[in-house]
């Protein structure tokens, strides 16, 4: 496969990926969508239950991005050759808004939803339930496919970027 299909593809997979993100932003829920045209269905349906925006949601939000933002782009990357690592801003915005949120008690207090107690250790290993597997056996095919693809063609276009060096 050509570069301008592997830059295509990564693309079309973040566009999928942030619009995933769209709704949790708004503090919007969404039923899941499947099939061709689930992007435009997903956006369709937020658009059409704006008026429930939870605003301290969206506040939140424009508050991480810009941090991270201004982080990433006025220092990570202005000084890149003076710094030995970048500032993992990534992770230090999730320990500082979780701690933020949690002393802040935002469930309480804003109506943010937080996951809650998270069970230590691992769930012994089970049988999963086949009940939703006629609504994600399509996709799984299809990323299946196209992870295959492009796993080779990455693999092809390091390897000729590898002998051109």
């Amino acid at each position: 496969m050509s570069e301008s299909f592997i830059g295509g593809f990564t693309t079309a997979a973040g566009i999928h990926i942030v619009s995933s993100q769209v709704p949790k932003m708004f503090g919007i829920e969404v039923s899941a969508h499947t099939g061709a045209g689930k992007l435009v269905k997903m956006y369709i349906e937020l658009f059409s239950n704006l008026e429930k925006t939870v605003v301290s949601d969206v506040v939140i939000t424009v508050i991480c991005i810009a941090v991270i933002l201004v982080v990433k782009v006025c220092v990570n990357d202005r000084f890149k050759k003076r710094m030995k690592i970048p500032i993992p801003i990534d992770l230090i915005v999730v320990v500082v808004s979780t701690l933020i949120s949690h002393f802040a008690k935002f469930e309480e207090n804003l109506g943010v939803d937080v996951i809650g107690d998270i069970p230590s250790g691992f769930r012994p290993p089970a049988v999963p339930s086949l009940d939703i597997a006629p609504r994600i056996l399509v996709d799984c095919f299809v990323m299946a496919i196209l992870t295959l693809m492009l796993t080779i063609s990455l693999a092809k276009l390091t390897a000729k970027l590898t002998i051109n060096v």
